[in-house]
């Protein structure tokens, strides 16, 4: 009976921001649990007490360091030969596991003031573990890879549970935010499940699928990191997060993983254009906030002016205007040097361009 009134209690308070009262009762059984000298009971009582702070940990930072010695590469093995047996029924201690390891969740930013603030209020003010500091993320998050974790969340992906596939994305994109982990993501089927999740996953999860796409292809060859047929299903998803209300890292590895194919395949420019991403895309671009946005926004659409029928809309428009005014933007090379070479892209076509840049009284201002 212990053992399920820890669990009762564990899935209760999984969100902590839902169950503030629970927590209030359920922390102090779950710390007189942890006594029992029934060894599940004690486990499932360790796995929620205190949540990721530190102030209210159950056991003694000691215990936990002698708990971590215990294990090695081994039990990372065995949970992966257990994960490709079991499958889907085990999704949800999988993934939990590995989001628990690898941190991919956000973490609000707290002003020092606010902090200090709180503490002369004698307000309780949580306190992050140092082990869940950049560095040491890292270096779980590389073990994790290299002991299989990909191919085991291929294996546990097929599962109705819309909140097991968010937890299995943002784990995914966790993994990805190490560039040179991100080959073997895309060996061992990385890429293919992360367009799964984008279709199936929950609102948030389809979101951070698509950004780890993103990831996963911003620095890599487009033939190799999305061959093929692949290549024209990753636009939809990546053109899905050029939008307002997603964060601004994900809008920026979107544009960039979006240049990647649009420089080496015509059909790939045509598909961007058919998702009717350009207003997205040139809503980036006349960004003046954001430098980096602009300079990738930049970047892709010099990539589009190779294809014809894009090539042909811009003489007569806004974007004609920019080309030539971001091409003297002293302050950032990036943008003037991308723009300097769309503006002598537009300037082959003398018939088109020159005449409407020599006759154009806005353009005489300009120059």
């Amino acid at each position: 009976m212990q053992g399920i009134a820890a669990e009762l209690i564990v899935g209760t308070i999984a969100k902590h921001e839902r169950a503030i009262n629970m927590l209030k009762v359920g922390i102090p059984v779950l710390r007189a649990l942890y006594d029992s000298e029934d060894p599940i009971v004690k486990g499932r009582a360790f796995d929620a007490a205190g949540g990721d702070d530190i102030s209210k940990a159950t056991m003694k930072e000691e215990a936990v360091i002698s708990l971590t010695k215990t294990y090695d590469s081994l039990l990372l093995r065995a949970l992966v030969i257990l994960v490709k047996s079991a499958g889907p029924l085990c999704v949800y201690t999988l993934v939990t596991i590995y989001a628990n390891l690898s941190n991919p969740f956000e973490k609000p930013k707290v002003e020092e003031e606010m902090v200090k603030l709180a503490q002369f209020a004698k307000h309780h003010v949580p306190e992050t573990h140092p082990k869940d500091t950049e560095d040491f993320v890292e270096k779980r998050v590389r073990a994790l890879v290299e002991e299989g974790a990909v191919p085991a969340c291929v294996a546990v992906s097929k599962t109705e549970s819309k909140n097991a596939l968010e937890l299995i994305a943002r784990t995914l994109l966790a993994f990805s935010e190490y560039e040179d982990l991100r080959g073997r993501i895309i060996a061992e089927g990385g890429t293919v499940l992360c367009l799964r999740l984008t279709k199936e996953a929950s609102g948030e999860g389809k979101i951070k699928a698509a950004h780890a796409i993103a990831k996963l292809g911003s620095k890599a060859d487009p033939t190799t990191s999305f061959p093929g047929q692949r290549a024209y299903e990753v636009v939809k998803p990546l053109c899905d997060l050029l939008h307002p209300d997603v964060e601004g890292k994900a809008n920026y590895d979107a544009l960039l993983t979006l240049a990647n194919p649009a420089s080496v395949s015509d059909s790939i420019r045509g598909r961007i254009l058919k998702e009717k991403a350009i207003p997205k895309i040139e809503e980036f671009w006349f960004m003046t906030d954001h430098k980096h946005l602009r300079a990738a926004a930049s970047e892709l659409l010099l990539n589009l002016l190779f294809f014809d029928k894009f090539y042909d809309e811009t003489p007569g428009t806004d974007r004609l205007k920019l080309w030539v005014l971001y091409s003297a933007e002293v302050e950032d090379e990036r943008l003037s040097r991308t723009s300097a070479t769309g503006f002598a892209i537009l300037t082959e076509d003398e018939n088109g361009f020159l005449r409407k840049f020599n006759h154009d009284q806005k353009f005489s201002r300009i120059s």
